[in-house]
């Protein structure tokens, strides 16, 4: 029977359960596993060879090494013989075996380690594994976890580490005592599941199956249990909400009413899920393969409608590839083309063998169908599935070649992929979109030995052992099929096209596209660099690779831009990037020559932020604007956006979806690449800090010889600022790990520079990072009493861009900025991001750039603002914030600044920078594995951390500081993970109230300490806060409640509140002070004691509890060891104690209760009224908002004034009513629009009537203290605006002079217009047009 408890079936049991139950009954059941495939005999291959590789590298280092692995011992034999080996101290020990209880295992290597004892003497061991792999993956960890874990019971002392050897040699290695918590859990769990659990389990389809050789077993037991795993399209998320409403097999499914819409769905998803059943189910009766066309994209360029016009000789083309396994970094073999031409077939295919060949590959495509383009004009190249698009992507950027023609391609619309046609065009009877799935529909019959793709990489692993070359014949044939079957695919979808369909018209006309003025100049340049005669290779060659860098960089973000445009908006909601299908919430409000609109969207994961430009994502009417307008609030617990958007932009549709915009221009930034190269090209004497980073070379500082230690002590505020100031036109690396005081070090040293009456440029990869250092100066400039002069540039409509601080302020406009360049003998600021920088008014104008988290910025950001500055100061951690890089770039051109310094070092030396060694965040246990796993042990921390303590609760979770594995179950989740949401809700539940210690000052910790503004960005952290709020929390309803039961009142001493008192003032918000305080009063429930004030203002005196509280009994509080004796321990008990306690408490209280039901019925029938009528659709509100909202209910407030508006002309009165309210609220008085449930006759009220005389507008304009009139001979809603602007004008005397300042041109009345006739004109332009033609429903 197979061994149930090695690492192996661990790894297998955390990857899929089933494994388990497959393997130890794979005889008594008679199962078969997958044979293992070419593909996975080559890397098991390729695994031993890289292990016996680094063998022999241990046989050159050590002198004793015993191989046990290659010997022709037992299992048991191999155990003894590993434990005598270790017993005489073999310093390396190959393929032994090891055993603990029932676990037992084969590992590569052990490795002497004489500085850890053990009970074999004074050295120990440690397990090394080879692993052929680029990085570390979770399974590696367990398996030499559990090695470990064998090797503690084998020698009597747990390692410190093990290790993993990577290919290249390369060594990661992993402390065991900050993940043994991990793997003893897994353990256990493991040993639990086989004692009682292996014949209890079902195989779940998961992403594991792909590649597991139990793949058709399990298949089987699905397909006969009629699983709904089974129906094509089905995701985990989907089947998770199936189950929840009892629909669990695939006929179920198919029985549902595919025009009604299943709970917790999506009408799109839940229409196409069930058609989908249906048509799968239908098949299996009948055997013939059926389809109909998907009625939600008959409309839009989706489906069908994404098809052209066929042509004459289109192209069909197919790539064929091999992994890293068989390939070095893998490899794109074959390209090959089909076509007929004057109805001969015609193959084309490219193969190549190396890198080389593969470039060649690239060029000699491009190079063809541009050919073919020029004979046929009109044709396209056909394709199924993105890979095809996504490979010339890569190999373009990465070759640097053909990625001008890339581009034309793309934007002449000349790909076109038929699996989008497939999967938004057509239901099918497959479960798969699959192209082998699909030719059953068109009979395509395949041929010859090679029928899926990784047969072909299996092929093409055998040619590369012996050059046969029938391994080749048979690849090419099985591509010229794919072709030959995308063909036919394509003439199947022309006969099944619906006729309501149209075809795809690209919006530019066939034909070559001419150069682009930027792509002339990458061209230009690459040929100058190519030719030039740079002395040092590299960088040449890293000046060659970093053209083209922006554009490569944003290829990924325009490809996206465009495949927007075809997504519908419930499409749009899965897209991360996007809010999708919003709804109206309503019109739209005036806002100066904006509207504000207001957005409800659902349930979604975004990443938009407030501040952002946005664009309509998939907008098609070339009528409608790109631009949605600028994000300028979003609540997301009432899950509403607000967008400010231009009126002369027009009107925003009632169902909308908004994403990020178009990636921004890098001119400035390329254009400031191409002077640094010239000056290298040229040899010219400029930018020696650039070139010196660029070069790796010491930072060149005066009184410190070059490969020098740069700083000699611990006094880094003092040392620091000196360092800087002697810098000689080089760079300096400042790294600062987490809580090590970075930014105190860069705001301290730029004082120093200032008061040097230098010029500091200051920037980062976000206007976020840069506030931060700002900010940190700010203060630190105050503290010091230190004046200076700021420049901070952004936009003051968007706030994320706005610094304005005591010194430090933020302008708009470039001649600010150079205007303060010339300014002399005075140290300033000037801040922005790269995109400001770049500008070339700073151009060797900055005494130092100051960098803050350089770890986010790129080699070119480097490269094309490194001009501006004498000095380059670097401050960040590449451990911390990584640089987010989407594009392929060649060669080191896409790496962070911090990344091609240190070259793989995870810490700064010495001679080179300078290391912030001391922590003052992480405690000595956090600490621990922070330094040794990303700090080479470097890092320290400040005896301060420790003060800092938690008093854990016993039953807690948590039980001390550190690092904590905690186990959660979860399954089918994709995004968002409910049960995580709730794991870490308890948590904090838990911990919130208890002792925090900070260096002897003892307070409790509160919900704040969890969540700052910062990090409240998302939907599931607004949402996890509001549930710790409703256990941890008072409500308004609470206080109010308490108050009253325990006759509250106010005492004429000094406001000085003990732990048993509560401040109403600080827990109401201060809007609603004045009515809670006089709410309390007029109920009796508090005695208002300050003398002559009309107003309720805080009070100088108490609120206690009365001294007839009363007693509870007999309930139980789980967390404390008496009950809540004060009123604020009542508050903030927990949720179930806090509903018995009050459940105890209005049975013992009816008499005081009595007292207040009066009130609450008299509210309860207003509220009632108001849910009558319509008007009631709030959250439950304390008493004195009810009053107020009571009276609303009848009448309206005598402080609201309202727009009416009658008109007999065939205008939109929404429209009037916009405009008209504008112009009243700005001149006259703030008003509204009518509420529907109407205004009484005695409101305030403004009555504007519209009419017609001959072509004259005449408006008559009547309201409090108003009564005139105006008339205007413009036509449409410029005539309206301007007889309105007239009658306010003619009116108000003490307003002409506000109103000729905005609207000079528009009244003949003001100044210089007097007397003069106005001239014909639109002043609302598009925006009338807009208006005219759509409504604001």
């Amino acid at each position: 029977m197979k061994n149930l408890y090695s690492p192996s079936m661990l790894k297998s049991y955390l990857s899929c359960k089933y494994i388990i139950f497959n393997d130890i009954n794979e005889k008594k059941l008679n199962l078969k596993k997958i044979e293992l495939s070419k593909n996975d005999q080559l890397r098991l291959e390729k695994g031993n060879i890289h292990e016996k590789n680094y063998l022999k590298e241990l046989k050159k280092k050590y002198k004793k090494v015993i191989d046990i692995k290659n010997s022709d011992l037992s299992k048991e034999e191999k155990i003894s013989k590993t434990i005598q080996s270790m017993k005489e101290g073999w310093e390396v020990i190959h393929g032994g075996y090891l055993k603990r209880d029932k676990w037992r295992g084969e590992f590569d290597f052990l490795i002497i380690n004489k500085n850890l004892k053990s009970k074999f003497g004074n050295y120990s061991y440690e397990v090394i594994d080879t692993k052929n792999s680029n990085k570390p993956k979770p399974d590696h960890i367990i398996q030499l976890g559990m090695y470990t874990y064998m090797l503690e019971g084998t020698q009597g002392v747990l390692p410190k580490k093990f290790t993993i050897v990577l290919k290249d040699m390369v060594k990661e290695d992993v402390q065991v005592n900050q993940v043994n918590e991990f793997f003893k859990t897994h353990r256990e769990n493991y040993e639990k599941f086989t004692s009682n659990g292996i014949d209890k389990t079902k195989p779940e389809k998961c992403s594991f199956c792909q590649i597991c050789s139990w793949q058709e077993e399990c298949e089987k037991i699905w397909i006969k249990e009629d699983n709904l795993n089974q129906v094509g399209g089905l995701t985990r998320v989907h089947l998770k909400k199936l189950l929840e409403i009892k629909i669990n097999n695939a006929t179920k499914l198919s029985k549902q009413d595919s025009t009604k819409i299943l709970k917790g769905f999506r009408k799109e998803i839940s229409h196409k899920l069930i058609t989908q059943a249906k048509l799968q189910k239908e098949y299996e009766k009948t055997n013939i393969p059926v389809h109909q066309p998907n009625p939600n994209n008959l409309n839009g360029i989706k489906g069908f409608n994404s098809l052209p016009e066929p042509t004459a000789c289109d192209l069909y083309f197919d790539i064929e590839s091999v992994e890293d396994h068989i390939y070095p970094g893998g490899l794109e073999y074959l390209f090959g083309i089909y076509y007929v031409e004057n109805d001969k077939e015609k193959f084309k295919a490219f193969w190549a063998h190396n890198k080389d060949e593969e470039k060649k590959n690239v060029i000699n495509f491009f190079e063809f169908t541009k050919s073919h383009f020029k004979k046929y004009p009109s044709s396209k190249i056909y394709h199924y599935g993105s890979y095809e698009i996504t490979a010339l992507l890569k190999l373009t950027s990465f070759h640097k070649v053909k990625g001008i023609e890339y581009d034309h391609y793309l934007n002449l619309d000349k790909f076109v992929n038929l699996l989008n046609v497939n999967k938004q065009g057509l239901f099918i009877s497959e479960n798969s979109y699959s192209l082998k799935n699909v030719e059953k529909f068109y009979d395509f019959k395949r041929e010859g030995d090679v029928q899926k793709g990784d047969v072909s990489q299996e092929y093409y692993s055998e040619w590369i052992e012996t050059e046969d070359q029938k391994f080749l014949d048979e690849i090419e044939s099985y591509n010229k099929q794919d072709c030959q079957s995308t063909y036919e695919l394509h003439k199947w979808l022309l006969e099944i096209k619906p006729s309501e369909t149209s075809w795809f018209v690209p919006q530019r006309k066939d034909g070559e596209m001419e150069l682009r003025d930027w792509e002339v100049d990458m061209l230009a340049y690459q040929d100058k660099v190519e030719k030039s005669k740079i002395k040092d290779p590299k960088i040449k060659q890293l000046m060659s690779d970093i053209i083209g860098f922006y554009n490569r960089e944003d290829k990924p973000a325009w490809r996206e831009f465009f495949e927007r445009r075809n997504n519908s908006d419930e499409e749009l909601i899965d897209d991360p990037e996007c809010i999708g299908n919003m709804k109206s919430n309503g019109k739209p409000t005036p806002d100066k020559r904006s509207l504000i609109y207001s957005y409800k969207f659902e349930d979604q994961d975004f990443k938009l932020r407030k501040s952002k430009k946005t664009v309509i994502a998939n907008n098609q009417d070339i009528e409608q604007k790109d631009y949605a307008g600028t994000i300028i609030d979003i609540d997301y617990k009432k899950k509403e956006v607000l967008l400010k958007r231009g009126t002369s932009q027009g009107i925003l549709p009632a169902i909308l979806s908004i994403g990020p915009d178009k990636p921004r221009p890098n001119t400035k930034l390329i254009s400031n690449t191409y002077k640094f190269i010239d000056t290298l090209i040229g040899k010219e004497n400029k930018y020696k800090a650039l070139n010196d980073f660029l070069d790796k070379k010491h930072p060149r500082i005066k009184g410190i010889k070059t490969g020098d230690k740069i700083i000699s002590s611990d006094e880094f505020h003092k040392e620091i600022p000196k360092i800087i100031s002697n810098l000689d036109n080089s760079y300096l690396y400042i790294q600062g790990p987490p809580g090590t005081g970075k930014t105190y070090q860069a705001a301290n040293a730029i004082i120093e520079l200032l008061k040097q009456n230098k010029k500091i440029a200051i920037t980062g990869l976000s206007h976020k990072v840069i506030h931060n250092l700002l900010q940190r100066i700010e203060d630190m400039a105050s503290e010091k009493q230190f004046e200076f002069e700021g420049y901070k540039r952004g936009t003051l409509e968007d706030d994320d861009t706005v610094f304005n601080g005591e010194y430090i302020k933020t302008y708009e406009k470039d001649p600010v900025f150079m205007n303060a360049l010339k300014e002399r003998d005075k140290g300033q600021i000037f801040a922005g991001t790269k995109y400001h920088l770049a500008s070339t008014f700073y151009d060797e104008k900055i005494d130092y750039l100051f960098i803050d988290e350089t770890g986010q910025l790129s080699l070119a950001d480097l490269i094309s603002i490194g001009n501006i500055a004498k000095n380059i100061i670097l401050i960040g951690d590449q451990n911390q914030l990584g640089q987010p890089i989407r594009g392929t770039h060649p060669n080191e051109s896409g790496q962070s600044i911090l990344d091609y310094l240190l070259e793989g070092k995870d810490t700064i030396s010495e001679d080179r920078g300078i290391f912030l060694n001391k922590t003052y965040r992480l405690n000595s246990k956090l600490n621990e594995f922070i330094s040794s796993n990303f700090y080479e042990e470097r890092l320290i921390c400040d005896k301060s951390t420790d003060k800092r303590i938690i008093n854990f609760n016993k039953k807690s979770k948590i039980k001390d500081s550190g690092i904590h594995y905690i186990e959660m179950n979860h399954k089918n989740n994709v995004q968002t993970s409910i049960e995580e949401f709730e794991v870490i809700r308890d948590l904090m539940k838990e911990m919130i109230g208890l002792e925090f210690d900070d260096q002897g000052k003892k307070r409790k910790l509160s919900v704040d300490d969890f969540f700052n503004e910062s990090i409240l960005r998302s939907e599931q952290l607004m949402i996890l806060k509001e549930s710790i709020l409703q256990i941890h929390q008072p409500t308004n309803m609470d206080i109010l409640k308490l108050l009253i039961e325990n006759k509250a009142n106010v005492n004429g001493s000094t406001f000085e509140p003990e732990p048993d008192q509560l401040n109403p003032w600080e827990i109401a918000n201060d809007n609603e002070n004045e009515k809670m305080l006089k709410y309390l009063v007029s109920k009796g429930a508090m005695k208002h004691s300050t003398r002559g004030q009309v107003k309720y203002k805080k009070p100088a005196g108490q609120i206690k509890v009365g001294n007839d509280e009363p007693e509870f009994k007999g309930i139980e509080y789980a967390d404390t060891p008496k009950k809540p004796d004060t009123l604020l321990g009542k508050l903030f008990e927990s949720k179930s104690d806090k509903i018995k306690r009050l459940e105890a408490a209005a049975a013992q209280m009816k008499e005081k209760e009595d007292k207040a039901a009066a009130v609450r019925k008299k509210i309860e029938e207003a509220l009632k009224k108001k849910k009558e009528i319509g008007l009631s659709n709030k959250k439950e509100q304390a008493p004195w908002e009810q009053e107020d909202d009571e009276k609303s209910v009848f009448v309206q407030s005598a402080e609201k004034c309202y727009v009416v508006v009658q008109s007999s002309i065939d205008f939109e009165p929404s429209l009037l009513s916009i405009i008209s309210i504008s112009l009243i609220s700005k001149f006259v008085s703030e008003v509204e629009q009518v509420p529907p449930g109407g205004i009484s006759t005695d409101s305030c009220q403004y009555q504007i009537s519209v009419t017609k005389n001959n072509d004259t507008t005449v408006v008559t304009f009547r309201g409090e203290g108003l009564n005139s009139s105006g008339d205007s001979k413009l036509s449409g809603l410029d005539g309206f605006q301007q007889s309105i602007l007239k009658s306010i004008y003619r009116s108000l005397k003490n307003k002409r002079a506000l109103i000729c300042q905005d609207y000079a041109t528009l009244l003949e009345e003001c100044g210089e217009n007097k007397n003069k006739k106005r001239k014909s004109g639109a002043l609302l332009g598009t925006w009338q047009k807009s208006m005219l033609k759509k409504s604001l429903a």
